[in-house]
């Protein structure tokens, strides 16, 4: 077995060396370092004994945006001895020529690299080594200094507490149904991303590995010295992005693997979901009966999850692209049934082809499906038999499976794709694909995003995910995957829900109820649905074992509660749409932790269940069986208020409250502004008959004058691809004058010119009581419908104590 590390490198400067690049050469190996873009690096090195495949190169490199446009920038660089230093404004990048370490710093702190240990110490030397027998059996790992103080963020849908250190995480995705996320592992996406932060130095960095078959990541298990990533074959490279805090790392992620896709604005109201519609014979009538219920109880509704059991043939086995023509005899019909009455459905689909799939030898013969190494389609188990899985590195297949979504989905009218139990979970390391499957979820939400695109191309896809890496945010929203029934789900799907947010993944959601499992009881089923409100997805998902699904109505004594909560989720869905319009722009999460929003407050926790949604809000929810009261500390030298309460609070101590049944639990940031909907019974088109936006002014103890706070209202017509004429972005400033004066003012800032379709629209502005406009009333109602015109308000007041 031959080992290698990049030892004693030779600095390689050319005339027509290109800007922004450092060049290092050796016996045995090469560096490069290259500037991406501000902030963003990229390093690699390669080994002559263990060349990239091809097919593994090209694999990898889809999970890079290709519209990123590389924005290189200039280094000044010098030698000192073994080390060559580097500088980029604020960042110095320093690389010791004899063992290829490098190290970043940033203002003269250290934020990345470097010796790990003394000399004294029995550590690795190098910061990476690579053995095996080429091409395709080579195992590599990445080893970085652990410091004290270092914490570590992200990796996508990790269970347990969000901060990473002291653990050690397989990077392969796996069907995980019914998991406890304290210690299952793994899950279903694998993103080898994390966000670092030393809460002693107050410093930050985001680390990207950027290759298809990266197998675990270890944050201080092995060693205290070290924390490393294992991949294998290559390429051996990874992203560095600095920044000054977590959401700058994310906006520098983002950039680079591809922007959140922003779906449909439906896609963030409440929608139906059961196995236990679709699995029975009488499936139609189940879905029918669904919606006469929705109907009669006035739920607001947007659509449904249609499980596969459409697809489920008559032996049990569930065959993709063939409907069950005994359940649902006219699939066009039952589809269009759906849609006509203001209904949008998401099919299920599966990348898996049983082996006893009536059309198995037919796509076999095309070539669409993945070979072993004799060039044989290869199987392994799936749910229920052996299956052969799709090839989506075969751009062939890509089409064909792109042919059969039209044939299949499209032309009955179905509007979503629901990409399922895609993990890929080849074993033989023999396959051919082994190295990039990975990929193949991204691959899969790419197919499945562009033929709806290519089918209605003014239209936003709805894609969902189950599986993905890096890169899945640009063509699909996730969810938490098969959870359990139970209060340790609720809990931990939480800080999953903040885990996402911090891998890439702003829009993410919950099977509301649990999944998988006995029906949780009515008081559980309240705090999953309270749960709900703040979050960008409200299902209710369910696989019961006694075949009846979980739903609003299945228990009459709280079916009033219930549905007050989804009416409050609706309330602020115009709240939810603006901070998901951000998170599309920027990669910022809608739910965030406590701990990394306020670095400086040691207090926060990792694992506190309370959350910040979006800039205002801070949820407060109940996770744990018996308690009836909310406990949070809050953010020191900050106030919030309590709208149950109508009271400023500051921060710093320990809030402590009852919760009520029919209302989620949260506070609001002051000062912030927080547009709502005054109507709660509609579907949501991405804007909103009668919006109301609450001002908090700043309290007293804010000093200064100028501008306190700034925020924006996000308006279009739900599902048109973003453009500069079908959307617009309202700016909401709080300026205070002098003490107790304070200036509103609303600016359209973006977008062309498109209005909401309302002849006679108005826009209520509420503030707290102690405030008064200049009527000296609390309300205001100015003109909303039509062309936008800048407004100026005067409020004067301060909070009453």
């Amino acid at each position: 077995m031959i080992k290698r590390a990049p030892a004693s490198l030779t600095y390689v400067h050319r005339e027509n060396t290109p800007k922004g690049e450092l060049n290092f050469s050796g016996e045995s190996a090469t560096l490069r370092i290259r500037s991406l873009f501000q902030s963003i690096y990229e390093v690699r090195y390669d080994f002559t004994a263990y060349p990239v495949q091809p097919d593994i190169e090209e694999a990898s490199a889809i999970l890079y945006d290709s519209s990123f446009q590389s924005t290189p920038q200039p280094f000044t660089v010098r030698e000192d001895g073994e080390n060559v230093i580097a500088e980029d404004g604020d960042v110095t990048l320093t690389v010791d020529t004899i063992t290829g370490t490098l190290s970043m710093d940033r203002d003269g702190i250290r934020i990345h690299g470097g010796a790990i240990g003394t000399s004294d110490t029995v550590v690795p030397r190098y910061p990476i080594r690579v053995h095996g027998a080429p091409p395709r059996h080579v195992q590599g790992q990445f080893n970085f200094p652990l410091e004290e103080g270092d914490r570590f963020f992200g990796l996508g849908d990790k269970g347990g507490d969000p901060d990473r250190r002291g653990r050690r995480f397989l990077l392969n995705s796996r069907d995980a149904l019914g998991y406890r996320g304290q210690i299952n592992d793994p899950l279903y996406k694998s993103i080898p991303f994390i966000i670092k932060w030393n809460h002693i130095s107050g410093t930050w960095v985001g680390i990207a590995i950027m290759a298809s078959d990266v197998s675990h990541a270890d944050f201080g298990v092995e060693s205290p010295y070290f924390y490393s990533f294992g991949l294998r074959n290559g390429p051996y490279r990874y992203i560095l992005i600095t920044g000054t805090s977590y959401a700058q790392i994310l906006d520098g992620y983002t950039r680079l693997t591809g922007r959140p896709a922003f779906p449909p604005a439906f896609t963030f109201g409440f929608l139906g979901s059961s196995m236990d519609y679709v699995e029975p014979a009488d499936a139609q009538q189940r879905v029918d009966a669904y919606f006469r219920t929705i109907e009669e109880k006035k739920i607001p509704c947007e659509g449904i999850y249609l499980s596969s059991g459409y697809y489920k043939a008559q032996n049990g086995h569930r065959h993709t692209f063939i409907w069950n023509r005994e359940k649902f005899p006219d699939p066009d019909s039952f589809i269009s049934n759906i849609r006509d009455r203001g209904y949008h459905v998401a099919c299920n689909i599966k990348p898996g082809i049983l082996v006893d799939h009536p059309r198995y030898q037919q796509f076999a013969q095309e070539g669409n499906l993945i070979c072993d190494a004799d060039g044989l389609p290869y199987s392994e188990f799936y749910w229920g038999l052996n299956a052969s899985l799709w090839d989506f590195s075969s751009p062939e297949a890509t089409r064909r499976w792109k042919d059969e979504l039209e044939d299949f989905l499209l032309k009955v009218n179905v509007d979503g794709i629901w990409n399922d139990n895609n993990e890929y979970e080849i074993e033989d390391s023999s396959v051919p694909a082994y190295p990039y499957r990975s990929t193949m979820a991204l691959r899969m939400a790419q197919a499945s995003y562009e033929r709806l695109m290519e089918r209605e191309p003014d239209r936003r896809p709805w894609v969902i995910t189950r599986s993905g890496g890096i890169g899945i945010q640009r063509y699909a929203r996730t969810w938490s995957g098969d959870n359990r029934s139970d209060w340790d789900s609720l809990r931990v799907n939480l800080l999953m829900g903040s885990s996402m947010g911090l891998s890439g993944l702003p829009y993410f959601g919950h099977d509301i109820g649990g999944f998988f499992g006995e029906q949780p009881d009515a008081l559980q089923f309240l705090f999953w649905c309270q749960s709900a409100v703040f979050q960008p997805r409200f299902v209710i998902h369910s696989w019961n074992p006694h075949g009846e699904p979980t739903e609003l109505w299945s228990y009459p004594e709280l079916f009033e509660s219930y549905l007050a909560l989804v009416h409050q989720h609706y309330e602020f869905l115009p709240y939810t749409y603006a901070e998901a319009y951000r998170a599309h722009t920027s990669g910022i999460p809608l739910q965030r932790l406590l701990c990394l929003e306020y670095p400086e407050d040691h207090e926060l926790c990792s694992t506190d269940s309370a959350y910040q949604y979006g800039d205002a809000i801070l949820v407060l929810p109940i996770v744990t069986e018996g308690v009836d009261k909310v406990q949070q500390h809050l953010p020191k030298d900050t106030f919030w208020y309590d709208p149950d309460q109508e009271k400023l609070i500051s921060g710093g101590g320990v809030f402590t409250s009852t919760v009520s049944d029919r209302r989620a639990r949260y506070l609001v940031k002051a000062p912030s502004a927080v547009i709502r909907s005054g109507e709660r019974y509609s579907q949501f088109n991405g804007w909103v008959e009668h919006p109301v936006l609450d001002i908090y002014p700043p309290s007293q103890q804010n000093k200064g004058e100028g501008s306190v706070y700034s925020s924006e209202i996000f308006e279009d017509d739900g599902e048109s691809i973003l453009t500069h004429h079908n959307y617009r972005v309202i700016r909401v400033r709080l300026i205070r004058v002098e003490k107790d004066q304070y200036t509103l003012e609303l600016r359209r800032t973006d977008g062309g010119m498109w209005v909401p379709p309302s002849t006679d629209r108005m826009l209520t502005l509420q503030i707290p009581d102690g405030f008064a406009f200049e009527d000296e009333k609390r309300t205001a109602v100015i003109p909303y419908a039509g062309e936008f015109t800048d407004i100026s308000i005067d409020i004067h007041g301060s909070y009453r104590v």
